[in-house]
């Protein structure tokens, strides 16, 4: 039977699946669960190999780096050596993976068309045109993506934008700032340099040139308290703590906020059964 739809799909022989954990999971802890789907992947024999991709979401655009990640690329045995499809695979790892607790799945085949979205499915867009509180507005999409769960036709439907991202936030006290002779740039210059790193000259060796990145060692920026041995060189020439200068507050928020015909959006993909269209 030839399938029908504008772009039917079709088996191109390879998966993605992305797991999603609560933000501020650890690296560590989405890596164990990444384990454990691979321990499934392995008891289906049409399956050639994994590849496993810890901290980033290929499709959460800017902000689908986290340690709360995941991606796996699933590389399917050739065509004539398996009857089963993408779709009834990504079934079956979908049924299995309800047991894991604090994570969510989504597996799908890829894409008829190279270059027209990284997944087969449904790929939709919620907008908020009300302007109003993110919050508000990610509790009403989750409402609607439970109701989505619930239609039989629906293998997984979600969303990775989460406004619940621990962060810290930076507050300059300015005039304290100024009455040392310094600018704000001198100070974020210096917390950027340590905590972050800064590309600040090259070198040629061997007939090639290489960066130099200046950055502290590890031990010294792991915990919030390691910033109090951070100093920066006021007008005078005295070293000052960079903590005199500024507030870290911990704070949450979203990895990154996206708008779509202006206003702002949550993108969110539905998978279905292969059986749907049939039904249709």
């Amino acid at each position: 039977m030839i399938p029908t739809g504008f772009v039917p799909q079709e088996d191109s022989g390879a998966m993605i699946g992305l797991v999603t954990l609560p933000p501020g999971s650890s690296l560590e802890r989405s890596d164990s669960i990444v384990q454990e789907v691979i321990k499934i992947t392995k008891e289906i024999e049409e399956i050639d190999f994994v590849t496993e991709i810890t901290g980033v979401n290929f499709l959460s655009g800017l902000g689908g780096q986290a340690s709360s990640y995941a991606t796996l690329m699933i590389k399917l045995k050739h065509w004539d050596d398996r009857e089963t499809s993408p779709s009834e695979i990504s079934a079956y790892l979908t049924e299995k993976t309800k047991n894991i607790q604090n994570a969510t799945f989504m597996f799908f085949g890829m894409p008829t068309l190279q270059g027209f979205g990284m997944s087969t499915g449904v790929e939709l867009k919620m907008q908020d045109k009300t302007g109003g509180d993110i919050h508000e507005f990610y509790d009403l999409t989750n409402k609607f993506l439970a109701e989505m769960n619930q239609r039989e036709e629906v293998m997984m439907a979600m969303t990775t934008f989460n406004p619940n991202f621990p962060q810290r936030e930076i507050e300059a006290n300015l005039p304290k700032i100024k009455e040392a002779g310094l600018s704000l740039g001198d100070v974020m210059t210096t917390l950027q340099a340590y905590v972050g790193s800064m590309y600040v000259s090259n070198f040629n060796l061997y007939g090639k040139q290489f960066r130099v990145m200046v950055q502290s060692p590890p031990e010294y920026r792991e915990k919030l308290e390691d910033m109090d041995g951070i100093f920066v060189r006021t007008s005078s020439g005295e070293m000052a703590p960079i903590t005199e200068f500024i507030t870290v507050s911990p704070v949450t928020g979203p990895q990154a906020l996206t708008r779509f015909n202006m206003f702002q959006s949550m993108d969110y993909g539905c998978n279905y059964y292969s059986e749907f269209p049939k039904r249709i």
